[in-house]
Order: structure tokens, then sequence, then C-alpha cells
């Protein structure tokens, strides 16, 4: 079918090479592993891409479900392993399912904020045999949505921005994934305001760029009054936008695809649930 098959000597490094791709191509990662120990295995990697929130499908072999609960060849419940560490997790019950699950999965990685999702692959259910017109249809090669912005809330982030005094832009890895580096790039050109990437969106903007101080960071975070902040979460990377790192009075700006994100661990004066581009 002309996919590359790349064998690693651990599942985890599977794992951790699917995300590797994902961040590299923009494109969602897959990797393969066996039953048990070697899903085990994978955990820590599938884990770390949904924290990271990079879209990867990891497949995973498990044993006959009539055979469960009898000590059967590695036995282990994948599902419940993998529950806390994926975006979702999906076990195939049926093999007319598998183009309809596969494809939500590729949409559940690549939308909203992105991660891992887990496909467990039933031995008894990979030796069905069936007509593949009994297959439910699966909808593939969508192109995935971009939530758009309010014109009030831009207007408003727009009069934010212009009535500060010493205002920053921060920029995270979903400028990356809504491939919106040439658009923060004019951004920055046209406004003049500094700008400084998380460590997980270096080169959105060149480090050399005139509007790039990395060696003022800690300065300019305690001196801000507002912050323009797209595609990156509050979380510690960034100091939580909170004092000591930043200021007490600090005006923030953010805009992120996962409304969930907006307003965690501080107050925003201007709240953009949008893609980045």
């Amino acid at each position: 079918l002309g996919i590359s098959l790349i064998g690693v000597r651990h599942e985890q490094a599977a794992a951790a090479a699917a995300q590797a791709y994902a961040r590299v191509s923009g494109k969602p990662g897959v990797c393969l592993a066996p039953a048990g120990p070697a899903i085990a295995n994978m955990v820590s990697a599938v884990s770390h891409a949904t924290q990271e929130q990079v879209p990867i499908i990891a497949f995973g072999g498990s044993g006959p479900r009539d055979q469960k609960g009898t000590g059967s060849f590695q036995e282990m419940d994948e599902i419940e392993l993998m529950i806390p560490a994926a975006k979702k997790s999906i076990q195939i019950h049926c093999a007319k399912l598998i183009n309809a699950n596969i494809s939500e999965a590729f949409r559940t990685c690549q939308s909203g904020a992105k991660g891992a999702v887990y496909i467990d692959l039933p031995a008894d259910m990979l030796y069905e045999e069936i007509d593949p017109q009994d297959c439910f249809p699966s909808a593939t090669g969508l192109e995935l949505a971009r939530p758009a912005a309010l014109e009030s809330d831009l207007q408003q982030a727009l009069e934010l921005l212009q009535s500060a005094k010493r205002p920053l832009v921060v920029a995270g890895s979903g400028v990356i994934w809504s491939q919106a580096s040439e658009e923060l790039r004019q951004f920055i050109d046209l406004s003049g305001i500094p700008f400084y990437p998380t460590p997980q969106s270096r080169g959105v903007v060149p480090d050399d760029h005139a509007s790039c101080f990395p060696a003022a960071r800690g300065m300019a975070f305690k001196q801000a009054d507002t912050v323009l902040v797209v595609g990156t979460r509050a979380n510690f990377v960034i100091g939580h936008f909170a004092p000591p790192r930043w200021a007490a009075d600090l005006k923030v700006i953010a805009i992120n695809i996962d409304p969930v994100e907006l307003g965690r661990n501080k107050h925003l004066d201007v709240a953009i649930a949008a893609d980045a581009k």
C-alpha cells in the first residue's frame, strides 16, 4: 500500500519517532506495537504527545476478546493503560468498523487541542472475514475547520495593544500547527512589538529578527504591561503569566483554538477562541 515501515528496538522509540515526524511534517505520525508489555512501553511517549498537543496515532495489538481473563499470551488491559495517556482510546470491535474508526481517530488527533489517539486491535477482530461492501463508510480527506475570531474581540485586542506602553507577543506551538508562521512574522513586522517564542515554537520568527530579544527575556517579562499570547498555554513554561515573573497588573490577550485553555491560571482581558492563522 506504499506505507513505509521503520522498525525500532523499543516501542517507546516508535511513539517518540511518530511525535517527531508530526512536529516536522505537520501531519499525524503513526506508530504500531504488539500486545501487552509492548503497549506499556509506548505509554510515556503517547502521554507526552498528548500533553504537548502533538497529533499521533498509536496502533496496538491485544489478545482475543473471548480469552480475556484466562491468562492468554501477554494478556493486559491495553485500553485501561492508554486512557490517561491518550486524547482518546478506541477499541475496534468488529472488522466492518475499521474504516470508520480509523478515520475518526485521524479527525480526533488533529482537531482542536491536538493529541495522541490509541487504536486497539483485538486478535479475533483482525481475523474476521467480511465483505468490504458491509463496511461502514469513512469520511477521509476532510479539510479541518479553522474557527474564526469575532470582529469585536479583534477590535478590542487591537485597542488594548495600541494603548500599551510596553507590549509583548508570546507565541507557542499552536502557530506551527495552524501554519500561521508567515502571518505572525507579518504582524511582528507591521507592529514592531517585541516577540518571544516558547521552546516549542522556536523558529516561527527567527531569533535574529529585529523584534526578537532573547537575551532580555526576563527583563521584558517583568516590565511588560500587555502581552498578546498566540497558541500557547498559561503553564509553567511561561510562568503562568503571573508574578514574580510578570507584572501583577499585566493585561493579557490570548488566542487559543482550545476554549478550555482560555482563562486557565490567569484572568484574560481579551479571550479569543480561534485558530491562530
